[in-house]
């Protein structure tokens, strides 16, 4: 089952990523990605935190379907690390 999908304006499969999954994110301007841990989906939006090369501090960061959609965000996520899934644009998503 895709991650994204497109009814008009992009919006994610509940079913798919849930609070507390896993998420190596990286943004099309990044360097390297990061891991993640959602906090809170919703059908157009993916809340998260993650922890900086500084612990002490946390950062949200808040992905949105349309820029997934759009392909500015590359995206490995698994609900338990065993069967991980990966955002194709335009494809199906693969598993590893």
């Amino acid at each position: 089952m895709p991650l994204i999908v497109d009814a008009n304006v992009p919006v994610f499969v509940l079913d798919e990523v849930s609070k507390g999954d896993v998420i190596n994110a990286q943004y099309k301007c990044w360097d390297e990605s990061m891991n993640i841990l959602v906090l809170d989906v919703k059908e157009n939006y993916i809340q998260a935190v993650y922890l900086p090369k500084i612990h002490a501090t946390t950062c949200y960061i808040k992905i949105k379907a349309v820029d997934v959609a759009n392909g500015d965000w590359k995206l490995r996520y698994s609900h338990d690390l065993t069967e991980v899934k990966e955002v194709i644009v335009g494809d199906e998503e693969s598993t590893d």
